[in-house]
């Protein structure tokens, strides 16, 4: 199995080459880089970073996840999505440098969950989407949309919904089994998304609030997840955040995903 820490554990803690230090010395074969603050913003960040991150991991992989605090690429507010398309086209700018093999965004949100309104977020979230594929694939990165969207006012609530941006775009996903613990449930998500699953964040939750447990810890149905054709190969990005000592959580929950997958 392909197991990866996520950088966002470490809010905090470490900073991003102290992450990736760490990822390496304790057997993950990459790492999730937050291009965000307090790790990686794309205003803040400078070829000497992104070296120093590259020689701290000494050899590991990269994944990016683009900027998420006050980013809202489906914002029906131009002001606000002009400057969300930037930061986050000015984070693919560096992933070519890093050697980034995927860069995972999400989708926004809707200001109401009323249909009409919805409809017009769609568009504005294709119009994004359409502009980061390109970006992207000059930059040699795979986009993947995460299904963050907990409210029916966000985009890609539904399960359907989301599947339809997949579609309608020929991206695939990275699959959140916690946000699916709390929405659409593993069965439905792997029914449905199987073949455009291209990257897990393992985490578990009570099923009530995101709680960023261990795998394990929580009521996600992790066997449902155990059966997909081909899990073996899909990076499974450890997102353990609450927990007192993060670095032990990811540990313990690569261990329960090891026998729970074979």
């Amino acid at each position: 199995m392909i197991h990866w820490a996520s950088m966002a554990c470490f809010y905090l803690r470490r900073d991003a080459a102290g992450a990736a230090a760490w990822a390496s010395e304790n057997g993950f074969s990459g790492i999730e880089v937050w291009g965000d603050v307090p790790f990686l913003h794309s205003d803040e960040t400078s070829s000497v970073d992104i070296k120093n991150l590259i020689s701290a991991g000494r050899g590991i992989r990269y994944s990016l996840h683009g900027p998420i605090y006050g980013v809202n690429l489906s914002c029906v507010n131009p002001g606000i999505l002009k400057e969300s398309m930037r930061q986050t086209l000015k984070t693919l700018e560096w992933a070519g440098e890093l050697g980034a093999e995927r860069m995972v965004i999400h989708p926004g949100t809707s200001p109401t969950a009323r249909c009409d309104v919805k409809d017009m977020v769609r568009k504005i979230l294709d119009s994004s989407i359409s502009k980061l594929s390109k970006a992207a694939g000059k930059a040699g990165v795979e986009l993947l949309l995460e299904n963050a969207g907990l409210r029916a006012e966000d985009t890609g609530y539904s399960l359907e919904e989301f599947r339809g941006i997949l579609e309608d775009h020929g991206i695939g996903c990275c699959l959140d089994a916690g946000h699916a613990n709390l929405t659409w449930g593993a069965s439905a998500a792997v029914s449905a998304l199987g073949p455009m699953i291209k990257q897990f964040h393992i985490s578990d939750n009570s099923g009530e609030n995101d709680e960023h447990l261990p795998a394990g810890s929580g009521t996600v149905e992790w066997e449902e997840y155990g059966k997909l054709s081909g899990v073996n190969n899909i990076p499974l990005v450890h997102e353990v955040q609450g927990s007192e000592d993060p670095e032990r959580g990811m540990i313990e929950s690569r261990g329960f995903i090891e026998k729970c997958f074979t």
